[in-house]
């Protein structure tokens, strides 16, 4: 009887170690991935400067790569496909330099630091991550918006400065919004709740819609789409629906309110559709979607004269014709700025993640939830990125390659129930 006592006080005891070691990783993680809104905030609420930024980015990366699940870990396809974009991108810094900007090259070292902070998660890690520190970060951004939106109603450059200084503010909150929304469809099982956080949701979602946050909802949808029909649970089909039907419906009734802004960039997207071919002193620099044009085609024109290591990180933001602004694109970036290599390489990881992610999805949530918002983030990156500032994009890749040597055996786990058995808490699954 002491024996049996004292080995169920060691397995006690290693339970809640590793509960307590889970519960730092996940809060680390939703440091992470909200890392760019909780930077706004120091800034604007506190007056931090850089160095609180390289903390916020940086500390979460090396404290997970310490805490992390090393034992078991084999290397698979997505990392041979990972190690040759940062090869690549290595060779091309050495050939090219960076531009004289030390800020931008560490941003983009902790950006593929992200990859191994994910890589080496425990199970469903990020989704607590997400759903606990992203909720709290977007409470305190959709505040922040909704302040600098009242105080600026009337702008005629539409999109509210938070703080008096950022106004892509919103579109980094309604980013993590995103993340979140996905999250709560594969981890709330019980239907009470889920109408009441889609209420909730609806909130942040009208203030950022009103604030002209466009192509981030776009990506949303594509998300939310992906988890209905990958999703087995009638739950997750009337989970996902419901989310983008309030979403939509906040969206609209925001968009209404602002009817003159709006619009004014209705009128943009036209005047976009035809402008093409305009010299650049004529791009309408209160047109998003203008410049946005103009940057593509930029791009697209220097892209051939790139070859294999490109024209150094951040080369496009003195080379095009905007000046000091990047392509936008996080895929078109890397094959201009580190080569076709670097380019081919990360389009065919995140491909690769996703498709070893989307068998698995339709039996685990965790897989679920992952596949969706690499869809999520990786379209969000078509529009908004920039390769130094896309950890949560190489969080989520060096997570759905762990994932992928996990599927066998999640698989068999799932194989393994009785029939017509299903965990009540699949939605929220620890073994993925």
């Amino acid at each position: 009887m002491p024996q049996r006592f004292v080995i169920a006080r060691i397995n006690a005891s290693k339970w809640g170690e590793a509960l307590g070691l889970k519960s730092i990783r996940a809060a680390l993680l939703g440091v992470l991935v909200s890392a760019g809104s909780l930077a706004v905030l120091a800034h604007g609420l506190l007056g931090a400067g850089s160095l609180v930024t390289g903390v916020l980015f940086a500390g979460p990366v090396v404290l997970l790569v310490v805490l992390g699940e090393w034992r078991g870990l084999s290397p698979n396809i997505c990392d041979g496909l990972f190690g040759l974009f940062v090869l690549s991108a290595g060779a091309s810094m050495l050939v090219n330099g960076f531009g004289g900007d030390v800020k931008e090259a560490a941003l983009f070292a902790i950006t593929l630091g992200s990859y191994a902070a994910g890589r080496l998660m425990g199970p469903d890690d990020i989704r607590t991550g997400v759903i606990t520190v992203g909720s709290i970060t977007v409470a305190a951004g959709t505040l922040a918006t909704l302040i600098a939106l009242i105080e600026q109603w009337s702008w005629r450059h539409g999109k509210p400065l938070v703080f008096g200084e950022f106004d892509a503010a919103p579109a980094q909150f309604a980013m993590l919004l995103g993340l979140v929304v996905l999250a709560v469809p594969t981890s709330v099982c019980s239907s009470r709740r889920l109408i009441a956080i889609i209420v909730v949701a609806a909130v942040p979602a009208a203030i950022f819609a009103a604030s002209m946050v466009r192509f981030t909802f776009i990506a949303l949808a594509l998300g939310l789409a992906v988890e209905a029909m990958l999703g087995p649970r009638l739950l997750n089909h009337k989970a996902a629906t419901g989310l983008a039907a309030v979403v939509l419906c906040a969206i609209l009734a925001a968009l209404a309110l602002r009817w003159q802004t709006t619009r004014t960039f209705v009128d943009h997207s036209w005047n976009a559709a035809g402008a093409w071919s305009i010299a650049c002193e004529a791009v309408d620099h209160d047109n998003s979607i203008e410049i946005r044009q103009q940057l593509y085609l930029d791009a697209l024109r220097m892209l051939p004269a790139g070859g294999p290591f490109g024209i150094g990180l951040d080369g496009f933001t003195v080379r095009g014709c905007i000046k000091g602004v990047g392509v936008h694109n996080t895929f078109l970036q890397a094959a201009l700025e580190f080569g076709w290599v670097a380019g081919a390489a990360l389009i065919m990881l995140v491909l690769c993640a996703w498709r070893d992610l989307r068998p698995i999805a339709r039996i685990s949530a965790e897989y679920r939830f992952i596949a969706a918002a690499l869809v999520f983030a990786a379209t969000v990156s078509m529009m908004h990125g920039r390769i130094s500032r896309e950890c949560a994009l190489f969080v989520l890749l060096g997570y759905a390659a762990r994932l992928r040597g996990l599927a066998m055996e999640t698989a068999a786990k799932r194989m393994l129930r009785p029939v017509g058995f299903e965990r009540p808490a699949d939605c929220s699954s620890r073994s993925g």
